[in-house]
């Protein structure tokens, strides 16, 4: 009893047959003494050089070419070989086509993928982990997201996306003017300083010769808790005062 060395399915092989193709796998299998193994392009080629020339021009001139069923070759290209074979001279006819790939994991911890040419048996392997991640979610307390892969569990930290709001905003220090706000969903405190009053201009200069564009300097003093701050301005107008 013999089996495909690929599929492992049983093979009904015929007295002195020479090939066979797998009736599951369609792959071509040359069979000899040692049983039988994948159908290779370059032993054929070997064996077809081995044959007396006589048999291989009577072959191709008179008694025609006594074919095998055609199968596929394993194969390590970027198309399928389906070829077939004289049973006789070893020659061979070979045709090519795209590979049919199918995508499947290669275990159930692991995202790697490979894809596998269902007729020749190619093999890709994922040069990346492809992950299929859930939704994603906060860490129970804390503004903390990450995702799980629902595939391998990897989980993935995404970062930190805290809740504040403006409404929340309290000032904490009036002589130096702090407010404070929390977060609606963890509770941290975000600090912020924010001064109160005008801004008096207290110098200018003009940057275009006709006052096309002009740099003030300003100054201000917050009327809260009487800090000074200093800034510098463009204004794109000359009727400003």
């Amino acid at each position: 009893m013999m089996q495909c060395p690929k599929c492992q399915t049983i093979l009904s092989i015929e007295k002195n047959a020479v090939f066979t193709t797998c009736p599951n796998c369609k792959l071509l299998l040359y069979i000899d003494k040692k049983g039988s193994r994948p159908a290779e392009d370059n032993e054929m080629r070997e064996k077809f050089m081995q044959v007396n020339r006589l048999v291989r021009w009577a072959c191709d001139s008179i008694l025609g070419h006594q074919w095998s069923d055609e199968g596929y070759l394993l194969s390590d290209n970027d198309q399928c070989v389906k070829m077939k074979v004289c049973k006789r001279c070893f020659y061979r006819f070979e045709k090519r086509e795209g590979h049919e790939f199918i995508d499947n994991y290669i275990s159930d911890n692991s995202c790697e993928k490979r894809r596998v040419c269902t007729k020749c048996g190619h093999v890709v392997i994922s040069s990346n982990p492809e992950h299929n991640f859930l939704p994603s979610y906060f860490i129970e307390g804390t503004c903390d997201r990450e995702r799980r892969c629902s595939h391998c569990g990897m989980v993935e930290k995404l970062g930190t996306d805290h809740m504040f709001c403006d409404p929340d905003w309290v000032v904490s220090e009036t002589d130096k003017c702090v407010s404070t706000r929390a977060c609606r969903r963890c509770g941290q405190v975000q600090a912020a300083v924010t001064h109160w009053g005008k801004w008096v201009v207290i110098g200018r200069k003009d940057i275009t010769p006709n006052g096309e564009e002009v740099l003030f300097q300003e100054k201000r003093i917050c009327e809260v808790c009487g800090f000074e701050e200093y800034r510098e301005r463009f204004w794109n107008s000359p009727y400003h005062n």
